[in-house]
């Protein structure tokens, strides 16, 4: 269910009355990486061993109810203890002094046999409500879950944290909301309780029983005020409804976990020199494939820009595109990479492989760098082969489907790469290659200067990248540094191809069409950030961009018959990792095809894939993606049509 923001009242009904829904059926909901983790959870996440945060409170809050009792309204949050009355205070094992239950709290109920059994979380016995505390923890499992039967919300923001895999080895992984989960609205700390009964306001004369709290530190506010408790209760709730309801986020099902995969080093890489910029060891993510797709495999380059001179070399080696030092050791599988059948329907049972990118040369460099105070590894091509020989004994080497690809540089990589990755696996083998926004053009920017031309130029004399360029391309060229540029290369590469590329990378546009340096005045900046704003000329400049992408890519779509194409006209710069944009309800579509659905066809051969978009602005299924900062290295990218932060690697 989507709970999205509205401003009108229809819509604002419509959002309460799907919210009320949900807490009837009690549905957990997971919250995507941004905004709060919305989770059903059960008593075992909460009272199991690996559990981390405060102990749990275990004791009723408030008390049994009797026949004429009233709703009981408490609220817990963190803060110095105070005990609860009727309780004592005693040291606990840290010191702390906290309020524990006095012997003879509860007596009232001894025989409650759920109590007895110390379950964690709120129990519910004939028309008595129990409440507990659910630990007050800074995981990525914060939790904002709701169910009436159960009485219990608990609110909490959750940080950004990494997950811990659930076994270790290759291919580990486990289905949760991705690293760094949350980190959104409402970045009050604590829980927040809501014990209410269903039973009409009765004045008691009872005495008040007492609540007990363990080591976790709270507050306790009992309130019994008859009518005005109840509306205060009611009153709270539609608050909470409301706040969710409005909040700029997406709520995203549970059933759309994200898979994480833990990291493997290459350990015997260090032996052929194959080193990461600042000497640190390559690395990979591998999920294993299973079933039908056990014996198949998919290589997945990351991407992450380049380094062209030895001050922004040095700068990137202490960056996690440098070093595997400071890389995550855990990263979500989602896209092209998800193990979902229903988002990734052609290759979720696959091997897929995740290979990071710390060399700064797409994976093609061979120098070193050593001026007796610094030293650079250029060895991007050695990581390439030490990779390869690390997961040819894995099963690779058996693959009977293979598919390499790649996102920005990585997908750069795919076109290097693409003729000897066949040579590696068994001669019958089906091995294709994918490029993810890799087609960087040789064009000129808006002030008719080569830019990106001269940065490779640097960058391929720097890494020592000539010497594993494609030979037939460099003999044929009077400047073999370009071959680095895909459409000199492309006619030289016998593998089947497919290139997924927007008409108008917002990469490109930035830095080879309008770079900083041929826009020093800013005029563009308006139009980067948001394409509606740009002016006519400038979108005719645009136009030309686009134009000339395609005009090099005629005799590619003309002429290439096992070749595929995917051209779509949103500002956009990798597609194939991110679900929304893969395979998803709304994902971008061009002749009503998606990404995922024309990469299946065409790598199974299924029909004709080649698809080219109308120019801009005529494509209404875009995400248009928006760097978020203008740097060379720039991966985080605003959603126009989402509103939110998207992480592309």
């Amino acid at each position: 269910m989507k709970c999205e923001s509205h401003l009108n009242i229809l819509h604002m009904e419509t959002c309460v009355i799907s919210f009320v829904k949900l807490l009837e059926n009690r549905i957990g909901l997971i919250g995507p990486e941004r905004g709060h983790s919305l989770v059903q959870k059960s008593r075992a996440d909460f009272v199991g061993p690996d559990r981390t945060g405060p102990e749990p409170m275990v004791g009723p809050v408030p008390g049994p109810r009797t026949k004429r009792s009233g709703p009981r309204f408490a609220i817990l949050g963190t803060g110095a203890p105070r005990p609860v009355p009727g309780s004592k205070v005693e040291p606990d094992r840290t010191g702390n002094r906290s309020p524990l239950v006095h012997p003879s709290a509860g007596r009232e109920r001894a025989s409650d046999a759920s109590h007895k059994q110390g379950h964690a979380f709120g129990i519910r016995q004939k028309t008595n409500y129990h409440s507990h505390a659910l630990p007050s923890t800074s995981s990525p499992e914060a939790i904002a879950g709701v169910s009436p039967s159960l009485s219990v919300l608990h609110l909490s923001p959750s940080p950004r944290t990494e997950r811990a895999p659930i076994r270790g080895g290759d291919g580990d992984g486990i289905a949760a909301s991705a690293p760094g989960a949350g980190a959104g609205a409402g970045a009050g700390a604590g829980v927040l309780i809501l014990a209410f009964s269903r039973r009409r306001n009765h004045r008691s004369k009872k005495k008040k029983t007492t609540a007990h709290c363990l080591p976790i530190r709270c507050r306790i506010f009992e309130m019994r005020t008859g009518k005005a408790t109840a509306t205060a209760t009611a009153m709270a709730i539609a608050l909470v409804v409301v706040l969710l309801c409005i909040a700029p986020r997406r709520v995203r099902s549970a059933s759309d976990n994200r898979l994480i995969v833990g990291m493997t080093l290459v350990r015997n890489a260090s032996a052929i020199g194959a080193l990461c910029l600042d000497g640190s060891l390559p690395a990979y993510h591998l999920h294993r494939g299973f079933g039908a797709g056990a014996n198949n495999w998919l290589l997945q380059f990351e991407g992450g820009g380049w380094c062209n001179d030895i001050p922004s070399c040095l700068e990137r080696a202490n960056t996690r595109r440098g070093s595997t030092r400071y890389m995550t050791k855990y990263e979500v599988f989602s896209g092209i990479l998800s193990n979902n059948a229903s988002l990734n329907p052609d290759f979720y049972n696959w091997n897929r492989v995740k290979l990071r990118y710390c060399d700064g040369a797409s994976f093609a460099g061979d120098a070193k760098f050593d001026n007796g105070t610094s030293l650079l590894y250029f060895r991007g091509q050695r990581i390439w082969r030490a990779i390869i020989h690390d997961l040819l004994p894995k099963g690779l080497g058996r693959a009977q489907k293979a598919l390499l690809s790649g996102c920005s540089a990585g997908g750069l990589a795919s076109f290097l790469h693409c003729d000897n990755f066949a040579e590696y696996l068994p001669r019958n083998a089906s091995v294709k290659c994918l490029s993810d926004a890799g087609f960087f053009l040789d064009e000129r920017d808006i002030s008719l200067n080569h830019t990106m031309r001269s940065f490779y130029d640097d960058l391929v004399s720097l890494q020592g990248v000539e010497k594993n360029l494609d030979k037939n391309c460099t003999s044929s060229l009077v400047y073999p540094a370009m071959c680095f540029f895909p459409q000199y290369t492309l006619k030289y590469i016998t593998t089947p191809f497919f290139i997924l590329n927007s008409a108008y990378d917002v990469y490109q546009f930035h830095h080879i069409l309008v770079p900083p340096s041929a826009d020093v005045h800013g005029h563009w900046n308006r139009c980067k950030l948001d394409p509606a704003a740009c002016t006519d000329s400038q979108l005719e400049i645009l136009q030309g961009f686009r134009n000339d992408m395609l005009a090099t890519l005629r005799m590619f779509y003309q002429y290439s018959g096992r070749g595929g194409l995917f051209i779509n006209s949103c500002f956009a710069h990798c597609q194939s990792e991110l679900q929304e944009t893969w395979l998803a309800v709304d994902s971008p579509k061009v002749n009503n095809k998606t990404i995922s659905e024309a990469v299946g066809d065409w790598y199974y051969s299924r029909r004709v894939s080649k698809e080219i978009d109308c120019p801009y602005p005529c494509d209404k299924t875009c995400h248009n993606l928006i760097p978020v900062s203008d740097t060379q290295d720039s991966h985080k990218f605003i959603s126009q049509k989402r509103y939110d932060i998207l992480s592309v690697h």
